[in-house]
């Protein structure tokens, strides 16, 4: 298989969920170097060293892609998309996550600019003192 079909049947069938954990999806990500998380197929070991830390990991970064994406289907609209056209959906899709990024970008733009005054914004201070 080519990595563009693992791509997007990763994406169209969401293999991230501990549903698709079965034999062949495993043997497949194993080949292309793709961890997925969850636990091992089949009974588990009476001694079994559950790695705990990698679990929490995994599932905060789920959690912060699956925040993201709520995120986005509440500001961006991106939950009302309804087109018919395969090119016109993946347009709007695609204009949603630019407004996204510009968003967080106009927010990060501002707390640099609020830092910067603070550093050397001493005279900027004073004049807008001296005119009010």
């Amino acid at each position: 298989m080519s990595d563009t079909k693992i791509k997007s049947e990763f994406i169209r069938h969401g293999f991230w969920h501990k549903v698709y954990r079965n034999r062949e999806n495993l043997k497949l990500c194993k080949v292309k170097g793709i961890r997925l998380s969850g636990p091992a197929r089949g009974r588990p070991p009476q001694n079994d060293v559950i790695d705990k830390k990698q679990d929490y990991v995994d599932i905060c970064e789920r959690i912060e892609v699956e925040r993201k994406f709520s995120l986005a289907k509440f500001k961006c609209g991106l939950g009302l998309i309804r087109l018919r056209l395969l090119d016109t959906g993946l347009c709007t899709i695609a204009l949603s996550i630019v407004v996204l990024n510009l968003n967080l970008r106009k927010v990060l733009c501002a707390h640099f600019q609020f830092f910067m005054l603070g550093l050397n914004g001493d005279s900027y201070f004073r004049k807008l003192v001296m005119i009010q």
